[in-house]
């Protein structure tokens, strides 16, 4: 959900399930409409829940994992 260019695109290669893609296309929409302004790792909870329907609770614990995943 953090990435380091900020472009969520999803390869064939990644594992990915609906979560991800939800994620994802929100994601990109927010970049869409703030554009320069995106800053993937500042990314509102409140607001991605609402535009998701996925709770601030599961993308903050998804957010740790990816963080805690990209430390190796």
């Amino acid at each position: 959900m953090m990435y380091a260019n900020a472009s969520v695109e999803i390869t064939m290669g990644e594992k990915h399930n609906d979560l991800t893609e939800i994620t994802a296309h929100a994601l990109n929409e927010m970049k869409r409409e703030m554009g320069e302004k995106f800053t993937p790792d500042k990314v509102n909870l409140a607001e991605l829940e609402r535009r998701t329907g996925i709770s601030r609770a599961k993308l903050q614990k998804i957010k740790n994992q990816e963080e805690n995943m990209s430390q190796f």
